[in-house]
């Protein structure tokens, strides 16, 4: 739960609409958690912990972007970000 609370404070101090999170040893359960806690316009896309992996995710706002994956694996996770209201 510290590490929610401190994450939360991030968000909130540096007004971030993007992150990625390494072994983050959460199940899909945790997931469900960390989204209410962050707020309702947060979606994520995790790689659950497998073995000595400890899992992979990103987290964006979505009523600031879009994040569609391309391609994901226990090491990495490819994908577009589009920012809404940005031209690319």
């Amino acid at each position: 739960m510290e590490a929610a609370l401190y994450l939360k404070e991030i968000v909130k101090d540096y007004r971030v609409f993007f992150i990625g999170l390494l072994e983050t040893k959460i199940n899909s359960q945790d997931n469900n958690q960390l989204l209410k806690f962050l707020g309702t316009n947060w979606s994520l896309f995790a790689v659950p912990a497998a073995g000595l992996s400890g899992g992979i995710m990103v987290l964006w706002r979505n009523d600031l972007a879009a994040f569609s994956v391309i391609e994901a694996t226990s090491q990495m996770i490819l994908g577009n970000l589009e920012v809404h209201g940005k031209e690319n």
